[in-house]
């Protein structure tokens, strides 16, 4: 499975699903999955000395975006905008819930990086629920595979 597969596969699963498919890892394996997602290690050399030029993320409106992303993962989150203009970030920032502000300025202080093609898959996945790029609205998708298991699994009594 290529690296694009399984973040698009990632990125089908709801919030929850994600987050709790990502807390059953192994400390091993959760390094493992940052080093797949860390696909130029050349490039996090120098994101670390210069933020990643993401101008793409400052063409969406913060408040749309911080609806979207409630209840995202706030490592994911803190992640994927650290790399963007101050103004536009500190605009987010205001528009989100104080509890996940928090949560993402507690990340922030991790420094947990993403690379840039995860970071672009991210923006991609929040331009195509804002509805850029789409004419009409997205009809639900019909999850299959492991998200359809995970939902069949939730289903069972304890």
């Amino acid at each position: 499975m290529s690296t694009e597969d399984l973040l698009v596969r990632l990125a089908r699963l709801d919030a929850r699903d994600r987050d709790w498919l990502l807390g059953e890892l192994s400390p091993t394996m959760r390094r493992d999955l940052a080093a797949l997602l860390d696909d130029e290690p050349a490039a996090a050399a120098a994101a670390a000395a210069q933020p990643v030029a993401t101008t793409s993320w400052e063409t969406l409106d913060p408040q749309r975006l911080a609806a979207l992303l409630e209840g995202e993962a706030a490592w994911l989150v803190s992640a994927a905008i650290r790399g963007t203009e101050q103004r536009w970030r500190e605009r987010l920032m205001h528009s989100l819930g104080s509890r996940q502000r928090h949560e993402i300025e507690l990340a922030d202080r991790s420094g947990a990086r993403l690379g840039a093609r995860a970071i672009q898959c991210v923006l991609e996945s929040c331009r195509t629920r804002l509805g850029f790029e789409v004419a009409a609205p997205l009809e639900p998708e019909v999850r299959g595979g492991f998200a359809s298991l995970l939902d069949r699994m939730k289903g069972r009594p304890s």
